[in-house]
């Protein structure tokens, strides 16, 4: 074997691997991160390198392999300065696809995307066939190798493009910088060429009678499935108890990448032609078994993450991915070297020129990566459930063992793991996201996997009821409706005439359904999850049944996709609290995505950011904030309430400055139709309002002076903020708030015609939020005391007051409660 021939394979995999991860961020602003739009460029792309398998396979016996490759990897460049050269372009594109008509939209985006990558996968396919054919002879072995080798380099390539490459250049950047890399390495292949002779190309010319068999092509294809949809079974397996961040998605590729190196690898060595089918047979079943293995891993997965937390004591985002990639090697290390052993072992099944044979076999295993990948994600996942799903995909291999092997032990040995597998399908409970070890006694009340999340609704003893996604993350639920409804008000509020609410963001519909309580207020909302909203159904008492109300539009729909094919213009629009470490979250708080965002607004028209204080360090907001400042004229910053362990605040944006007549607002909030409502959740004057200010445009651009903002090309937010999530609760929640704090307008709040509420009173209450978050109860009523004296008779401090004796008297500290009482009534 040329000693040039695994690095470069190595290098021409890195960058395969990196081009795949781009697109798909490039496309995910297109079509939207949908299981839908995901579907569509991952059928692109890996058709693309299925017939460039095929056409590997052809050209390998035409023209010398060094020669061939060196020009695949120089055109694979080539393309991808022509995608460069394209991409601006593309949005247009996708507007115009979305003007076409229902029935022919989605098959117009499909042939885009195919038209588009096409070339550059195609070419990228036939890279391994072509280096395998610049073997000096016909060698499955070697091949099997090259193939590992290849894999190896898309370890790296997900792990750099995870870790680094995007961070530190851009998307554009890695683009540009994997271009060069596979022009080094074309060039380096053109340099050997010239040195070569043609005997491998005449080998290559010589097939005999078992090349790339039928057999072979069709269990490469199996192989080829069963791997594509383990890996989604896998990734949702192990989306209860990883972040879901850029890291934990690049250490799950990068486990899977690995044992597929380390199956090949060990598998190269006893892979000579012909191999026996019994041998395949024993590797089939192995797989079976491994794969039902993982499946058992995935029930322990809860409590395996608890106590590895427990055990390293997680404070930082090293030893928290530390965790995640031993939880990832747990679930699929095993079956991913059963999978990674069978391609060198086919290699010797088909026999004959091993060019032709890669090539044929690695276009079938593609071909059947890409049924695989979409059948697990819109079939196995959805009709048979996450444990449903690994079980037909051990099944399947367990089938393929039965067939290959021989009369005797090994016909034995595969019937008993297909009897295995019928028997943890009919004795195991069903394989769920592990809710029930990180909430306790909690009943559930609804699960359904979809193709894109799993998404459940729970409730504890009181009747309490969560919407959760993925076992991670919760949407809103019973506890948290007075802050879901508030985020609808405010901005509202904000309006002096609103009558088009856009809410980016669905989840239980309490926002929603608050909107729609504002007389003559139509509201359309986008949410992503169909899944999400079959669960609404259990929060009709919150919501008010707003998804059968009139006034109410739901479409299933990614955001930024939504906004960037829609025509109609809306006075306010709701950007939710999108959870800011997980993957593609960082897009939709990007300068692209407000300016998307600002360009769909109606005159005087405002644009709200909701955000989750408890979930973003001091130096994500901040980069937030500058990214909004930078894509507004006038912005204002607000908090939700004063009183809430999930702290959030508001970022405003507009075309015209921001004032509200207080005169006005006050007719509003006293409207016998609306009145109710807004009491329920505090407002019932303007200084209600008013005191939730927090600062302007001007104070927060001086704030975020020199902090680069969020772009689509620099994602910076995806990177930084899963450092969050390992982040102590406490430390997290008081460190944005205290930023927040820090930024105080010394001037009143923005409320026209009387007397708003000024720096001391907000101040205050601010400092009372403080100490709530820092547990410190005595320092929080005491807070309110000094707010109470500057202003008793603001509803928002009485009615705290009363909420906070209360507590005081179920605590058994009745002095403390009856002189709070006291009080609050004397000033009745």
């Amino acid at each position: 074997m040329p000693r040039a021939l695994p690095p470069m394979l190595l290098v021409s995999g890195a960058v395969a691997l990196a081009y795949e991860v781009l697109w798909a961020r490039d496309w995910a602003l297109l079509y939207g991160s949908t299981a839908t739009g995901t579907a569509v460029v991952l059928a692109a792309y890996f058709a693309g390198l299925a017939a460039g398998g095929a056409l590997g396979a052809r050209l390998a016996a035409a023209r010398r392999g060094l020669a061939l490759y060196a020009a695949l990897e120089g055109g694979v460049a080539a393309t991808i300065l022509v995608y460069l050269a394209l991409r601006p372009h593309l949005p247009a594109a996708a507007v115009a696809l979305a003007a076409a008509a229902p029935a022919t939209r989605g098959a117009a985006r499909v042939l885009l995307a195919f038209a588009v990558l096409a070339l550059p996968t195609t070419l990228l396919g036939a890279t391994l066939p072509a280096a395998v054919a610049a073997l000096p002879a016909p060698d499955p072995p070697a091949a099997g190798r090259l193939y590992a080798w290849n894999t190896l380099g898309g370890v790296l390539g997900a792990l750099a493009c995870g870790f680094v490459a995007v961070r530190a250049l851009g998307v554009r950047g890695t683009f540009l910088a994997a271009a060069a890399l596979e022009a080094a390495v074309a060039a380096v292949a053109f340099a050997l060429a010239r040195g070569t002779n043609g005997a491998a190309a005449r080998a290559e010319r010589a097939p005999t009678a078992g090349d790339a068999a039928p057999l072979a092509v069709a269990l490469a294809a199996l192989t080829g499935a069963v791997g594509l949809a383990d890996e989604v079974l896998w990734t949702r397996g192990l989306a209860g108890v990883l972040s879901n961040s850029v890291y934990s998605i690049a250490l799950v590729l990068a486990a899977v990448l690995l044992g597929l190196v380390g199956g090949a690898w060990l598998s190269a060595r006893r892979a000579d032609a012909p191999v026996p089918r019994a041998r395949v047979a024993a590797a089939y079943a192995t797989l079976a078994l491994a794969t039902l293995g993982s499946w058992a891993a995935l029930h322990a997965v809860p409590s395996a993450s608890g106590a590895l937390v427990r055990a390293v004591g997680v404070a930082t985002p090293g030893a928290g991915l530390a965790i995640e990639a031993a939880l990832a090697l747990l679930i699929v290390l095993a079956p991913a070297l059963a999978l990674g052993a069978l391609f060198p072992l086919l290699l010797g099944l088909a026999g004959g020129a091993a060019a032709r044979a890669t090539g044929r076999l690695l276009a079938a295993n593609t071909a059947g990566g890409i049924a695989g990948a979409l059948g697990g994600a819109f079939v196995l996942l959805p009709r048979l459930g996450l444990g449903g799903g690994l079980l037909a995909t051990a099944a399947l291999p367990g089938v393929a063992a039965l067939g290959l092997a021989p009369r005797g032990r090994r016909a034995a040995l595969a019937a008993g793991t297909l009897a295995l597998v019928a028997l943890a399908a009919l004795a195991a409970p069903p394989l769920r996201l592990g809710w029930q070890g990180r909430w306790g006694a909690e009943r559930l009340l609804f699960y359904r996997d979809g193709p894109a999340a799993t998404v459940m609704v729970t409730a504890d003893a009181r009747g309490g009821k969560r919407l959760r996604v993925n076992a991670q993350y919760s949407l809103g639920g019973s506890d948290g409706v007075l802050l879901e409804r508030r985020e609808a008000h405010l901005p509202l509020l904000l309006h002096p005439a609103p009558a088009r609410l856009l809410a980016l963001g669905v989840g239980t519909g309490d926002t929603l359904g608050a909107a729609v309580a504002h007389p003559g207020l139509t509201a359309d909302g986008v949410e992503v999850l169909p899944e999400a909203l079959a669960a609404a159904a259990y929060f009709e008492p919150e919501n008010g049944g707003v998804l059968a109300n009139p006034r109410a539009r739901v479409v299933v729909d990614d955001a930024r996709t939504f906004l960037l094919t829609a025509t109609e213009r809306w006075d306010v629009i709701l950007s939710d609290l999108f959870l800011p470490w997980t993957a593609g979250t960082a897009y939709l708080y990007s300068r692209d995505f407000y300016r998307l965002g600002r360009a769909h607004l109606r005159p005087g028209g405002l644009y709200c950011q909701w955000l989750p204080l408890h979930q973003l360090a001091a130096s994500d907001l901040e980069a937030v904030v500058a990214t909004f400042v930078a894509s507004f004229p006038e912005v204002q910053l607000w908090l939700a309430y004063h009183r809430a362990a999930t702290p959030l605040a508001a970022l405003v944006g507009s075309e015209t400055p921001l004032r509200v007549d207080a005169h006005a607002l006050a007719a509003r909030l006293h409207d016998p139709a609306l009145a109710p409502t807004l009491q329920a959740v505090g407002f019932y004057d303007p200084d209600d309002l008013g005191v939730l200010y927090v600062t302007d445009g001007a104070h927060l651009r001086a704030a975020t002076a020199g902090v680069a903002p969020i772009t689509d090309d620099r994602p910076r937010l995806e990177f930084t903020a899963p450092a969050a999530y390992f982040a102590p609760d406490a430390h997290r929640r008081g460190a944005a708030l205290a930023w927040v704090a820090a930024r105080l307008d010394p001037r009143p709040a923005p409320l026209d015609g009387e007397d708003a509420p000024g720096f001391p009173l907000r101040a205050t209450l601010l400092r009372a939020q403080l100490a709530l978050l820092a547990g410190d109860g005595p320092d929080e009523l005491a807070a309110y005391l000094d707010a109470f004296a500057l202003e008793p008779r603001l509803a928002t401090v009485r009615n705290t007051l009363t909420a906070i004796a209360a507590e005081r008297a179920a605590a058994g500290d009745l002095t403390v409660a009856a002189r709070v009482t006291d009080l609050v009534a004397g000033t009745r």
